[in-house]
């Protein structure tokens, strides 16, 4: 899956409405959140994705790319879609279940299972990670390429 162009969105679980976007990039994947909030990321790069940093200011600093095949395969890891969590939650990407082309950001915790995006068809959501306290979960959204 590929968004572009793409841009973090910072949502609290317990509201509706996602926060105003964040720098613009071409951002690829959030796989976490710093005790400071800023957001470790990585934005698409001519060769391979280049870490990033997100500011909760939503100042974006690029930091230095992978530097041998160790660290490239490290960063592969870290880019798949599905995240799980030390407490049992689990953060998954799905069709739309509004059907069409869309993809959902999902939180299971448990039984209980919510959509958390409703991206619908026009919109791609995925690359999921959350707050260390688990009260902020952030993704990407972007349009379908």
């Amino acid at each position: 899956m590929r968004l572009r162009p793409a841009f973090p969105v910072r949502r609290r679980r317990q509201c509706e409405a996602p926060a105003c976007p964040a720098a613009p990039a071409d951002w690829r994947k959030l796989p976490g959140v710093l005790p400071d909030g800023a957001i470790i990321g990585f934005v698409e790069d001519d060769s391979f994705p280049r870490p990033a940093l997100l500011s909760p200011n939503s100042e974006r600093t690029e930091l230095r790319p992978p530097s041998d095949d160790d660290q490239r395969r490290q960063i592969g890891v870290l880019l798949q879609e599905a995240r799980g969590y030390a407490d049992g939650a689990r953060l998954e990407v799905r069709d739309s279940e509004r059907g069409g082309r869309g993809r959902d950001v999902f939180l299971i915790e448990g039984v209980s299972e919510r959509n958390l995006t409703d991206c619908g068809d026009y919109y791609l959501c995925g690359q999921p990670a959350r707050s260390m306290d688990g009260a902020t979960i952030f993704y990407i959204r972007g349009p379908r390429s």
